[in-house]
């Protein structure tokens, strides 16, 4: 099995053993504290979440510049890394410290968010979590050293050690009935081990590469700093989108309709977010590029190749994927607008997978900035759509909007794209085989349409697509099939 393949293959066995353990604990931690207390944890952890994004885009620079790095002069890497490492202890603590004092701004200094009778216990909790988010801050270094070099099976092995541990420890709290505060301890002891195996598995792979006060350069602070705060800024912007969808949908509807909005966004993040895993390979790849040539040559085998391989994607679970999904929503959670809203999000999601690669490749050859100004106009349209849709027309078509401003967003890109490299944008389309991906839209569109005004039954209308779409797609998921049993080791005539 060649390097790429084992890589994209173990990145989807840990995005998926990580999102089945997460629903279990979910389960577990539900039945074990309650909706409220519970709860009161998912409020302060998720500021921790949104502190883990704020890492200045040092993440993705550092596997942007160690993969250019290790290709033209490795020698440098010492340095490069000991920067970044310093500079995500540092900025680590000022994060650290902001967010925890807008935690007890918002949650602890009015009383009201929390019931009073636990509210000590929640921020003990809150703290130790902090101690918890630091740990892993830090360890995003070590990560995107090893992403950068090409090796994404190392980290995926110990993300899965880390589910494992995490899933253990709610079992344990679960079977004794152990306190939160004890949950968040075995968290933060779970983050020790993965740092420390992150620490001994770099020390074993890359002995050479020092980590040390002296190989600190602050002309790198300046290179790394003048491309990762782009990053930062598109991941801002992008990260913008659903809370300000779900602010609109709050006030113009009501709470319970984002209730429901977040569980069709839930199934959508779910599938969209394996295939951006598992190919997140196309990153180091991307960063070692130079010069129009092999810009258009990238383009043509690789970005072309994964653009289909997303569409095959999207025609799968959004399309022959009706079949299991729209009905598994209903049943479960017994809300048909959950549906609707499920198929009007997947047609930003298809458009999105399949330009995942362009928007990796602009990142690989430094043109972030352009990716900034790509999320602030989704948000922009966005939210003048679905305020348009909800304040005007009373109704969920508003969210129609994301879809049509992810698809100028895509065309901006290619268009982009062509400028910086040369290449046909005709060429591209056909090579990535973008009809299907039209006709995927319009089918998913079709079947919006069909749900809203009620005009057939829901059945017919989920038979009508995942039928369709079987047929277009068919060979090509065989086909990919048959490649990914190669890969993990069957025979090529199975």
């Amino acid at each position: 099995m060649n390097r790429d393949k084992r890589n994209s293959l173990w990145l989807a066995i840990q995005y998926s053993v990580t999102i089945i353990f997460s629903l279990i604990t979910l389960k577990l931690n539900l039945s074990n504290y309650g909706k409220e207390l519970f709860g009161s944890w998912i409020l302060i952890s998720s500021l921790w979440g949104f502190g883990r994004a704020l890492d200045f885009g040092l993440g993705t620079s550092l596997v942007k510049f160690v993969a250019e790095f290790n290709h033209k002069d490795s020698t440098k890497l010492k340095e490069l890394l000991s920067t970044c490492l310093i500079l995500m202890v540092l900025l680590g603590v000022v994060v650290l410290i902001a967010i925890f004092g807008i935690g007890q701004l918002i949650y602890f200094s009015t009383g009201e968010i929390f019931n009073q009778d636990n509210i000590t216990e929640i921020n003990a909790v809150f703290l130790i979590l902090g101690v918890s988010f630091y740990i892993n801050y830090i360890a995003i270094v070590i990560k995107s050293v090893f992403e950068g070099m090409s090796d994404f099976v190392n980290p995926s092995k110990i993300n899965i050690v880390n589910s494992f541990l995490i899933l253990l420890s709610v079992v344990i709290c679960f079977i004794f009935n152990l306190s939160l505060t004890t949950l968040a301890y075995l968290y933060l002891a779970s983050s020790l081990l993965v740092i420390i195996l992150y620490f001994i598995l770099f020390r074993i792979k890359h002995s050479s590469l020092k980590i040390s006060l002296k190989h600190f350069e602050f002309p790198l602070v300046k290179k790394v700093f003048s491309f990762s705060l782009a990053i930062q800024g598109a991941a801002v912007f992008g990260s913008l989108i659903d809370p300000l969808i779900k602010f609109l949908i709050g006030n113009f509807s009501s709470v319970g309709a984002v209730s429901v909005y977040e569980i069709a966004r839930r199934f959508v993040t779910a599938i969209t977010g394996l295939f951006s895993t598992t190919f997140s390979t196309i990153l180091p790849k991307a960063s070692i590029l130079s010069g129009k040539d092999e810009f258009k040559t990238f383009l043509y085998d690789e970005c072309a190749k994964l653009s289909k391989i997303g569409i095959t994607y999207s025609g799968t679970v959004f399309g022959i994927g009706a079949f299991i999904i729209p009905v598994l929503i209903q049943q479960i959670f017994k809300y048909d607008e959950a549906v609707l809203i499920f198929f009007i999000l997947a047609l930003p999601e298809s458009i999105n997978n399949y330009g995942y690669s362009i928007y990796n490749f602009l990142i690989g050859i430094e043109k972030a900035y352009f990716l900034v100004m790509m999320q602030i106009l989704n948000v922009a349209v966005i939210g003048v759509s679905v305020f348009t849709g909800l304040h005007i027309f009373g109704n969920i078509l508003g969210l129609l909007g994301y879809g049509l401003t992810v698809v100028v967003a895509n065309f901006l890109m290619i268009i982009f794209v062509r400028q910086v490299s040369d290449i046909s944008i005709r060429k591209y389309l056909k090579i990535s085989k973008v009809y299907k991906l039209l006709f995927l839209l319009m089918c998913l569109m079709a079947t919006i349409l069909l749900l809203f005004f009620g005009k057939m039954n829901f059945y017919m209308v989920i038979f009508g697509l995942g039928s369709l779409s079987l047929v277009v797609f068919l060979n090509d998921l065989r086909n990919y099939f048959k490649l990914i049993l190669q890969m993990i080791g069957f025979n090529r005539d199975v």
